[in-house]
């Protein structure tokens, strides 16, 4: 994942003019199966990566990413199922127009419009909405986080604050698109960052 939408790394813009006069360069024909109309997207800035992920929660999404006529080759660690768990102290578990990936325990906790990686451990009171988790993230009690994207291996503090206050999280040094995404970096910039400004998390 870039850090920041920076100059530089756009692959039709930067990469591909640099290495098309040296190297030998390939153009795949791109046709969804079925006939549908195929999915493209640009996900040059945070904001395109971040609705491209929220493309795959619609009830019809334009990314037809179910469809075994077309297989994902994707990496598939070789891991556990997901757990929703509901315990008798908390019981309050939902997800809802979530995706849950493998070894991720979801405890007591609400998610909604979100992905979560594998081996992410949301723990009891959590409430994300509209966020992206990497693998290996580990969300503490009652933290919020909204219109959030969490890099891999990052942990957050119980009864953090991400994503309402978009003046707290640059003045953290999280990154803060256009379209007003946050985006936590892995877990030792993370951790510095909470650490800092830990009353106003």
């Amino acid at each position: 994942m870039l850090p920041q939408d920076d100059a530089g790394y756009d692959f039709g813009h930067d990469i591909l003019p640099r290495i098309h006069p040296t190297q030998r360069v390939f153009a795949f024909p791109f046709r969804a199966p079925g006939g549908e109309p195929p999915y493209w997207r640009d996900v040059g800035t945070l904001d395109a990566y971040f609705q491209a992920h929220q493309d795959l929660l619609l009830p019809d999404s334009p990314f037809k990413w179910r469809d075994r006529r077309w297989p994902l080759r994707a990496f598939k660690p070789n891991l556990p199922p997901p757990l929703l768990l509901n315990t008798p102290e908390g019981g309050d578990s939902r997800v809802a127009n979530a995706i849950v990936c493998s070894a991720s325990v979801i405890q007591d906790a609400r998610v909604s419009r979100s992905i979560i990686g594998h081996e992410c451990l949301i723990h009891p009171g959590a409430v994300l909405e509209d966020c992206i988790f990497a693998g290996r993230v580990d969300i503490g009690a009652g933290a919020r986080l909204r219109r959030t994207i969490v890099d891999k291996d990052s942990r957050l503090p119980a009864d953090c604050r991400i994503g309402f206050s978009l003046d707290d999280d640059r003045a953290r040094g999280f990154v803060v698109s256009a379209g007003n995404v946050t985006v936590v970096p892995p877990t030792t910039a993370a951790d510095t960052a909470l650490g800092r400004s830990q009353s106003s998390v």
